[in-house]
């Protein structure tokens, strides 16, 4: 009987021992469960905050390529304007130049038509002249009107066919034609130094 009681003894010594031991080990593995929630937990809150930078990301990512893109029409519409205005600089510089060259040809012409009018002036001041003019009589003149000299048989009577007066032939030994008569006519030398002044200044 006390080998019996003494084993027994023994036996739940053992017992004790091994639930000793599971204890222990039971709290080991409770410590090291709470560590490992404690870590589960930490990599949730990280993995969370990665998904949210990482949908964040995604966001910014879409609006940079938005942004890419309108800048990329930005550029294309840019390079069509700059065609457009070069098309534009290029007509403007051919027009200005279409424009110069008419106000040049509008101020030759605008300074031909002034000569135009002075000649059509002085032939109208000439044409004026001679209607006006005063066809001598030969029995009413007896001596040349510029030199005075007596008319005879060697000192002939000539009419000046721009003024019409009576001259001998040396002071209407002159030929030159008029707007009346395009062929060369005589003309006393006084008509001719005016005739020969006023054809000068009109082809100045």
């Amino acid at each position: 009987m006390a080998a019996t009681i003494k084993a027994l003894e023994e036996r739940l010594k053992i017992c004790e021992n091994d639930k000793q031991a599971a204890m222990e080990t039971a709290r080991k593995l409770g410590q090291t469960l709470a560590e490992k929630d404690l870590k589960r937990s930490a990599l949730e809150t990280d993995l969370k905050i990665e998904r949210e930078w990482r949908n964040q990301l995604q966001k910014d990512l879409g609006m940079e390529k938005e942004l890419v893109n309108q800048l990329q029409k930005d550029v294309e519409e840019l390079a069509s304007l700059r065609q457009q205005f070069n098309k534009v600089s290029d007509k403007h510089t051919l027009l200005q130049q279409t424009c110069e060259e008419q106000e040049l040809a509008l101020t030759e012409m605008g300074s031909k038509l002034s000569e135009s009018q002075l000649k059509m002036d002085d032939m109208k001041e000439t044409v004026t002249a001679l209607d006006k003019r005063v066809w001598t009589s030969d029995k009413d003149s007896l001596s040349c009107m510029l030199c005075e000299k007596q008319f005879s048989v060697a000192r002939r009577k000539h009419h000046c066919r721009s003024c019409g007066g009576i001259y001998c032939n040396s002071c209407s030994d002159n030929y030159m034609p008029l707007p009346s008569s395009a062929k060369p006519v005589r003309v006393c030398d006084k008509c001719h130094t005016n005739l020969l002044q006023r054809y000068s200044a009109s082809s100045a």
